[in-house]
């Protein structure tokens, strides 16, 4: 590839890994794409580097989850003083613009004593079929408008990727029939959008408010909820203690479950679905054992 065609490429940079995953199989040689969030890290306490403000310097678009589940992306945003990427210009993306199916909106006024509440609503709403839909569909309209020349190309590369992610998770809707109506405890709120989408029942959380740590109250009363309901799988991710899902494993027998929220959480699972594949194969390997 020589550098002049590299150079004409359109440059977007996301705040998620599974937001560039979208933008590669939509602009795929068409866009130069790179992402900021390591998604080992938990992403409401990651923190940017300088390196990342060198990025959004020399980005065309930037596309972020929006919902404030990436709200440290507004920083670099600032400091990049790029005027292409910022809110309202053609570069600005909210990839969640225009979703209507928003879980877990909070009624009234939102406070530090509610814990880590988003005040629009649970920002996870990627693991929801429909969602993924709307959010691909803000990408396509800002790479067609910031590069119009290859705007039929970009459109029909969405319509071929929304035909995979419609096959994909109806595939895993069947394999997943038989488990539907499983309880479930989740450490954080991070899963009512794949629970609601697969048929998982959601009865209790290891973090007593988001954010918070579990006191020795909380996990009594989340034991006898477990011995009551039944549950059988705790589900946290790989960045949350071990200890107070241990303690809740060894006083009721359930199991502990580590799903991955983002691609590149895991070291075989690099796309969007591929991790959701990945996630949903493991909750089945577990159920059955």
């Amino acid at each position: 590839m020589n550098n002049s065609y590299a150079e004409k490429r359109l440059k977007v940079v996301t705040s998620l890994e599974f937001l560039a995953d979208w933008v590669a199989q939509i602009g795929r040689d068409q866009v130069d794409v790179d992402f900021v969030h390591d998604s080992r890290i938990d992403v409401h306490y990651f923190q940017p580097r300088p390196a990342h403000v060198l990025l959004c310097t020399r980005t065309d678009v930037f596309v972020l989850a929006g919902l404030d589940l990436d709200v440290w992306m507004q920083s670099l945003l600032d400091a990049s003083r790029n005027k292409k990427i910022q809110y309202g210009a053609s570069g600005y993306v909210d990839a969640s613009f225009g979703i209507t199916h928003i879980l877990q909106k909070p009624m009234g006024r939102v406070d530090m004593a509610m814990g880590d509440v988003h005040p629009f609503g649970n920002p996870h709403y990627f693991h929801n079929m429909e969602n993924v839909g709307v959010a691909l569909q803000n990408i396509v309209i800002a790479l067609a408008k910031n590069d119009p020349d290859n705007a039929d190309f970009y459109r029909k590369s969405k319509e071929e990727y929304w035909q995979k992610i419609q096959s994909t998770f109806a595939t895993l809707k069947e394999l997943v029939k038989p488990y539907q109506g499983t309880k479930v405890v989740t450490y954080h709120q991070s899963w009512e959008y794949f629970a609601e989408e697969f048929g998982l029942e959601i009865v209790g959380y290891v973090e007593p408010k988001p954010g918070l740590p579990p006191s020795p109250k909380h996990l009594k009363e989340l034991i006898e909820i477990i011995n009551q309901q039944k549950v059988r799988i705790v589900i946290k991710e790989p960045y949350y203690p071990k200890r107070p899902v241990k303690k809740l494993s060894k006083k009721t027998g359930v199991k502990v479950l580590e799903l991955v929220n983002f691609p590149g959480g895991r070291r075989k699972a690099r796309t969007y679905l591929e991790n959701l594949e990945a996630n949903v194969h493991e909750l089945i390997q577990l159920v059955d054992s």
